[in-house]
């Protein structure tokens, strides 16, 4: 979740049925549910949509590639994007990189100085990072190939990544082990 001048953005809904986790959150801060207005998606499994019912006044961002993942389940306002949509959000910047593999239009977000890898990647103990386990990607050979093209795309950003976030693993402080795939 994001907080901005323009209200909350959340980066996948997880698949709570209720979305107790960002609920929570939310009424910590004295926000609900219904105040969220945009809900960006890194991509169209149900562990990262299946949540979006519990946001009845959102407008959900997800890659042209996986609109039909939120189409199926029965979500509507949806809005589409592909490589290299920035969105801004008063102070905030989003930038969304192409990583397919994992589905087709599975991508990572730098927001700020974080990385969002959704699942792009997994992280070790030892802080490495190392593409996703096959059994969970729809094309290991093109995820693997996506993932060691990535560091490229994100060249500029360098300097500026201070943390890499997964999914379903550990945060990477910097961005060096990233790097290190495209050696």
């Amino acid at each position: 979740m994001l907080e901005t001048s323009e209200g909350w953005i959340v980066i996948d809904t997880g698949f709570n049925a209720e979305s107790k986790p960002v609920a929570n959150f939310l009424e910590e801060q004295s926000a609900e549910l219904s105040d969220i207005q945009t809900m960006l998606f890194t991509h169209g499994h149900t562990d990262h949509i299946g949540g979006y019912a519990n946001f009845p006044n959102a407008t959900f961002h997800v890659h042209e590639k996986d609109k039909s993942m939120l189409t199926e389940i029965g979500a509507s306002n949806i809005e589409t994007f592909t490589e290299g949509a920035e969105f801004t959000f008063g102070d905030s910047a989003i930038k969304v990189f192409e990583v397919p593999g994992h589905t087709e239009g599975n991508v990572a977000m730098l927001v700020d100085d974080v990385l969002l890898m959704g699942d792009s990647a997994m992280s070790t103990k030892k802080g490495e990072v190392l593409p996703t386990e096959s059994k969970y990607t729809e094309d290991t050979e093109l995820a693997a190939t996506s993932l060691k093209a990535l560091p490229g795309k994100l060249e500029a950003y360098r300097e500026d990544i201070a943390w890499v976030v997964f999914s379903h693993s550990g945060p990477i402080q910097g961005s060096e082990s990233l790097f290190e795939l495209a050696e």
